[in-house]
């Protein structure tokens, strides 16, 4: 018996050794052992036996990370994945997340990476395999995993033999002939989806044959994501017609054009079809809006509908989402720009732009089950503002779907009843107006349900992040209890895109992923560089991480319209700087030992200029909310007075759109004499991480050129590090009439506190007013507001420690009236005198006497009134 047991026990701690993950083996041990001993304190049985078996099963069963086969992780494109049991809110994080490697393609990516876990790959086995779409119809399979196997175990290029992918210069007519949207190549554009069941990718390629011919092709490729080949009746040239009188038809019938039609938002595999959608290049006409359906295995074209057949333009484009579906088989997308309704009728179904839809399919065709057109259609199409530019999300366990247009408004429908078409108003279940700008919402949506709510995510251009509570009972959004970020994110062009990863729905492992455009900067016909970020899912004022924090995690070109892949503990990016990054757990730094608390939050700031309302405090106030703002002139400064000597290891900036090219970051002891610590030179960040040694008690950003026309403006001035060595720990800002004691922070064989009342340090001796002078530690009893700018050191055996000045605040509370002269309203229970500080940071305060004070610091907002014929005497 004691030998089964034994080799039991042997194949507990083998078994898991098979498994190359070092987390999945370390899962698997905990589960086995939990049982092994469970067993072992009951009957010894094969019956245990066979349960500690069952556990086993169960421990790998309950690893469950998932593979992400299609757009935003599923059909109801909330691009939630609740399996990810490896990251969480603690862990993501500057010390243990950042970039794990990065893969080289040809050419920029725009379709979001798909990851297919286990796929079992000839010669190597069963590998965790992300795939990779660019512009040069390139696909690519490599490793999801390992940072050292970097060639791709397969690769291959879909543009016909002697064609080539589709530039931005063929689009002749577009924008009049200067077409930016894209800076070179626009072969693969939309996401792929996959089909796990047979191994198949499909993936829509565009290319154009050689002059003098210039034929312009498309293709749908289903492709073997173990091998990269074509797989039987693949590819197919997209060829479509039907009947209408519209844009570019001929003698009744309107025929797909492969050069106007673009092919842009992620692909939907429904019940055996896989729909592909199209819109256009920068309004070029003719083009419309397709969707056109082809059966998964023979290749056959099933579904071909346009939404206007009758009319014009009516793209489906929805900033690259893929349509949405249901349970039931309908179909969810919204159309931008183009003709509404026919003959005077916008509610006539034949022409449907500006509008969500439902869509069921019905033979060779898709039927409108319902629709939603806003009231003001005329406007959004008079002025290119598209409707449905977010896609459709799809409220999980609800009949809900939302959407949202240029304009600013999102809009909760009825799946069933979307609203239709009234003049005199909208009949939806919700309007929500996030943003009164003009070109905003061209940004993702995401959902997330926790253990006490659910949310709704948004992030527009020019408006900062949203988390909406989803309040079930009512079924609408919960905009008064939104929770709204404070980090500025792009301010026009192209808004923010949205995955989000969880342990089920534990909170707590619930992370928010961001990708956009960096500094705020406007990516729409422009590449820009990227940023990623993680937030707290259940607190979007919470950031976790971003890839400025440290060199190391730069993405490079910011991809837009796309969104994070998270899948097996990785984030993958796609990029336009022709790479993907991989991003994941490591291994703290064992040198890195800043992870002190922001020390100047909330300390007092100095500031060389104000600019009116952006107050020099507000740098250190712990909200980007806030802001300094200098005057428009190149030599400007602000610094914090950390109130005591520490030794710094990182400084952080925050600026607003108005950063420092070149600037220095300066420390001193005494604010007058100061020591650079950091250079900095030709700065283009609006974010600034820099690890840096130094000592000091204040810290200064030096500007010298403005990167811009504006003054400079700071959002968040961080200071990290710890006390000197040679510190004096103790308050030096204290209520007058109080004891305080000062602590030398170092070990010493003799200590000898000494004072500097203004004419030097001289020795202290025990009085009334000292104790301890020879000690560590230096009490000061019953000290007079008379002692303000008193410096204390201690001599030690073999140094000095650094001086502490002592200063006095009394800070308003305002605890029983509004009333100057009542004591109770004073923090030090006490009415300030003149040398003392005062702070008042809020409320009313009437003044009906003649104090006089040593400084007077007001926050903005506070009612401050001296009666009439009452003099207030401040002497600083």
């Amino acid at each position: 018996m004691a030998i089964r047991y034994l080799i039991i026990l042997l194949f507990g701690i083998l078994f898991p050794l098979s498994f190359e993950n070092p987390r999945l083996r370390y899962y698997i041990w905990n589960c086995y052992y939990c049982a092994y001993f469970i067993i072992m304190k009951k009957k010894h049985t094969y019956v245990n036996v066979f349960l500690l078996l069952l556990f086993t099963v169960s421990a790998l069963s309950g690893f469950s990370q998932v593979s992400v086969l299609t757009q935003h992780n599923n059909l109801y494109r909330t691009g939630w994945n609740n399996k990810e049991i490896i990251l969480n809110t603690k862990n993501v994080n500057r010390r243990t997340f950042g970039a794990m490697f990065s893969r080289t393609v040809d050419d920029q990516i725009y379709a979001q990476p798909l990851v297919v876990l286990n796929a079992g790959l000839p010669v190597v086995g069963n590998k965790n395999i992300i795939i990779v779409a660019t512009v040069n119809n390139s696909v690519y399979a490599f490793d999801a995993d390992s940072a050292n196997v970097t060639n791709p175990y397969w690769q291959v290029n879909l543009s016909p033999l002697g064609s080539r992918a589709v530039k931005n210069t063929d689009m002749t007519g577009a924008c009049g002939g200067n077409y930016l949207d894209f800076s070179g190549n626009m072969g693969i554009i939309g996401t792929p989806v996959i089909d796990s069941l047979t191994n198949t990718m499909y993936v829509v390629s565009k290319s154009v044959t050689p002059a003098p011919d210039s034929l312009f092709q498309q293709y749908l490729h289903a492709i073997d994501i173990i091998t990269g080949d074509e797989m039987p009746n693949s590819p197919i040239l997209i060829t479509a017609q039907m009947p209408g009188t519209g844009d570019g038809s001929v003698a009744g019938i309107l025929p797909f054009n492969s050069q106007t039609q673009l092919q842009r938002a992620g692909l939907l595999l429904l019940n055996g079809i896989v729909y592909i959608t199209w819109a256009s290049y920068c309004d070029w006409n003719p083009y419309h809006g397709w969707v056109i359906g082809y059966d998964k295995t023979s290749l056959q074209q099933e579904i071909v509908y346009n939404t206007t057949p009758n009319g014009n333009k009516g793209g489906i484009w929805m900033s690259a989402a893929g349509p949405s579906a249901d349970e039931a088989g309908n179909i969810y997308l919204a159309v931008g720009n183009g003709s509404v309704g026919v003959s005077g009728d916008p509610s006539d179904i034949i022409n449907r732009s500006e509008s969500a839809l439902k869509l069921t399919p019905t033979g060779s065709g898709l039927a409108v089950s319902s629709f939603f057109t806003p009231e003001n259609f005329p406007h959004l199409d008079a002025f290119d503002k598209d409707f449905g530019v977010t896609g459709m999300l799809l409220i999980p366990n609800s009949n809900r779907v939302i959407t949202g247009g240029k304009d600013g408004k999102l809009y909760v429908l009825d799946r069933d009843n979307m609203g239709g078409y009234s003049s005199t108003g909208n009949n939806v279940v919700q309007t929500i107006n996030v943003g009164t700008n003009q070109w905003v919402l061209r940004s993702s949506l995401a959902y997330y349900k926790g253990e006490q709510k659910e949310y709704i995510y948004s992030w527009s251009e020019k408006t900062l992040l949203h988390a909406f509570p989803f309040n079930r009972p009512a079924d609408t959004l919960d905009v008064v209890n939104a929770i709204i970020g404070e980090v500025p994110g792009p301010r026009g062009g192209n808004g923010s895109f949205f995955s989000l990863s969880s342990n089920s729905s534990i909170d707590s492992t619930a992370v928010l992923w961001v990708n956009q455009a960096a500094n705020g900067a406007n990516a729409n016909n422009q590449v820009r560089h990227g940023v990623i970020r993680a937030f707290s899912a259940t607190d979007v004022t919470k950031e976790l991480w971003n890839s400025a924090m440290n060199v190391a995690d730069d993405p490079g070109d910011y991809s837009k319209f796309n969104c994070p892949t998270i899948s097996n503990g990785k984030v993958y990016l796609a990029t336009f700087s022709n790479k993907l990054m991989a991003y994941g757990l490591k291994e703290p730094d064992p040198m890195d030992t800043c992870n002190s608390v922001n020390i100047a939050l909330n300390k007092p700031a100095v500031a060389s200029t104000v600019a009116p309302g952006l107050d020099a405090y507000k740098a250190f106030d712990g909200t980007q909310v806030t802001r300094w703002g200098s005057y428009a002139e190149d030599t400007q400064s602000i610094y914090v007075d950390l109130r005591a000597r520490y030794d710094l290891c990182e400084i952080v900036l925050k600026w607003e759109v108005a950063f420092a090219k070149d600037f220095q970051i300066q420390v001193s002891e005494d604010a007058v004499n100061w020591n650079t610590i950091k250079t900095v030179t030709g700065n283009i960040n609006i974010e600034n991480y820099f690890p840096l040694q130094g000592s000091g008690r204040y810290v200064r950003m030096l500007g010298t050129k403005r990167g811009t026309a504006y003054g400079y403006s700071i959002r968040e001035f961080e200071v990290y590090g710890n006390l000197s060595g040679n510190q004096i720990n103790g308050s030096a800002d204290i209520c007058p009439g109080t004891n305080t004691t000062l602590t030398a922070n170092v070990v010493s064989n003799t200590y000898q506190w000494q004072v500097n009342k203004g004419s030097g340090f001289q020795n202290i001796s025990n009085n009334s007013n000292y104790s301890g002078a020879n000690t560590r530690k230096l009490q000061l009893n019953n000290v007079s507001s008379s002692w303000y700018g008193y410096q204390y050191h201690c001599i030690l055996a073999d140094a000095t420690t650094n001086s502490v000045t002592l200063t006095f605040t009394n800070s308003w509370t305002g605890a029983v009236n509004e009333s100057w002269e009542e004591p109770n309203n004073w923090s030090c229970g006490s009415v300030p005198d003149a040398y003392t500080d005062v702070f008042v940071n809020t409320g009313t305060v009437i003044v009906d006497s003649n104090p006089t004070i040593r400084s007077l610091n007001l926050k903005t907002g506070v009612n401050f009134k001296v009666n009439s014929g009452k003099v207030f005497t401040v002497n600083h």
